[in-house]
């Protein structure tokens, strides 16, 4: 995972990450025990600008993975925000730079229809 920390960040305008590779280090590297939240926190911190990502899980229905729909929070006016803003799944709060507080939350997001 701390591959992933370090590459990641060096795409500064990465908006949307496709595939499942971060989920697969972690599986790999986890021994049992997954920490996504924990995962799609650190990430979200990392990139600052990204605003969607696939998710582990597959829509069967679809065929595609879920996607993690990120959005930001400064100051309590939303930042950055892509979805419907419902269903919430987590959120994580971390200091940043003069403006204090950004709170970032991420929900999962169906796969939009062919």
């Amino acid at each position: 995972m701390d591959g992933w920390l370090q590459l990641l960040p060096q795409f500064r305008h990465l908006q949307v990450f496709r595939g499942a590779g971060i989920w697969e280090t972690l599986r790999q590297s986890s021994q049992g025990v997954m920490d996504y939240s924990q995962a799609m926190a650190s990430i979200a911190r990392a990139c600052p600008k990204l605003k969607q990502m696939d998710h582990v899980t597959v829509d069967e229905e679809r065929g595609e993975h879920m996607r993690l729909v990120v959005g930001r929070q400064l100051g309590g006016a939303t930042v950055a925000m892509n979805g419907n803003g419902n269903g919430f799944v987590a959120e994580e709060s971390a200091t940043g730079g003069v403006d204090g507080e950004v709170r970032i939350k991420y929900h999962l997001q169906r796969p939009k229809q062919m």
